[in-house]
């Protein structure tokens, strides 16, 4: 199965790239990382976007060199901050910059790892999936990336953007063929012809061979790239312990958006998106949710770039900012 392939060359082959971290805390030595490793990382975001028929990133330079002084800030102070203070070990101007941009992670030992913990975006205060929607988010075209021994730094606001891809759904689980250990807790859905769609009075239903399951709304949180639906799912833990091919239909209904020539005076029509994915067996040992509970990660609270002509997210908000209050609208 192609798929089955790609998930075990980006993701369970990519862990073995570590880092190599040539840094030194102690001395404010940024270092450097395996090109394995940044290449290994960014395999692992394009297999993440390619199940969802979005283009693939490439790596922006000089975001890596501020990504780079970021990792080093929060691998000196064993903590992650979008704001470090001065007062921080090793606090420099380029790295305030990426930690202010990008997507945070401590604990995980190797790229990968950290990816599938933003990709999971586990924890109470990740209810928005922030990470996620950046990875996933249809016109981001560069990322600077840099992993030390314990923490990374991926700076998603600010590198080139691209043309916003002809897909009407980007979901995760996305839609075909997925391995059991990518379906998470959190299941998210959004439309890249839409991204600014209002999910505000938007219903989400998930069935699993048939049978629904429990569904329980997160709060809708706009600004992580495009806007998006976000809802818990309490799969039966007996279904996944199984581990046999399970199909599953989401659904979310009532999505509010702006369709020319169609609806009322302002064009806002109401819509309903369908996903369907079959969840399979992988025979590899290696539990992604295992390597996302490793760690803790932060999603940016900057604004993202506007798309050409307008029309790009928002201000980012919410229970990302470190200090667990709303960022200014």
């Amino acid at each position: 199965m192609a798929v089955r392939d790609a998930y075990n060359a980006a993701l369970v082959d990519g862990r073995a790239a570590g880092p190599q971290w040539s840094g030194d805390p102690d001395r404010c030595a940024a270092g450097s990382e395996a090109e394995a490793s940044r290449g290994a990382t960014v395999e692992a975001i394009n297999f993440i976007r390619a199940m969802n028929h979005l283009a693939p990133v490439g790596l922006d330079a000089a975001a890596g060199d501020r990504a780079r002084a970021a990792a080093l800030i929060m691998r000196a102070n064993n903590g992650l901050s979008h704001t470090p203070p001065r007062t921080w070990r090793c606090w420099s101007d380029a790295g305030a910059s990426a930690a202010a941009n990008g997507n945070l992670s401590l604990g995980p030992r190797n790229g990968v790892d950290h990816i599938l913990a933003y990709l999971r975006d586990p924890g109470p205060g990740n209810g928005a999936v922030g990470h996620r929607r950046w990875l996933l988010y249809p016109p981001l075209a560069g990322v600077g990336t840099a992993t030390t021994d314990t923490t990374n730094v991926l700076v998603v606001v600010g590198p080139a953007l691209q043309a916003r891809p002809a897909v009407p759904v980007v979901s995760w689980p996305p839609a075909g063929q997925v391995p059991w250990p990518l379906v998470f807790e959190r299941f998210s859905i959004s439309s890249p012809e839409h991204p600014q769609a209002d999910f505000s009075r938007a219903e989400l239903s998930v069935s699993a061979n048939g049978v629904a399951l429990p569904v329980t709304p997160e709060p809708v949180v706009d600004g992580y790239g495009d806007n998006t639906l976000v809802a818990r799912v309490a799969i039966p833990d007996d279904l996944r312990a199984a581990g046999a091919d399970t199909a599953f239909e989401v659904t979310a209904r009532n999505v509010v958006a702006r369709v020319d020539g169609v609806g009322g005076g302002n064009g806002a029509t109401s819509l309903t998106f369908t996903v369907r994915f079959t969840a399979f067996t992988d025979t590899s040992t290696w539990d992604p949710a295992s390597a996302a509970d490793a760690g803790s990660a932060e999603g940016t609270v900057e604004p993202a770039a506007p798309l050409a002509g307008g029309g790009g997210p928002g201000r980012i908000a919410g229970s990302a900012a470190p200090s667990g209050t709303r960022s200014p609208a």
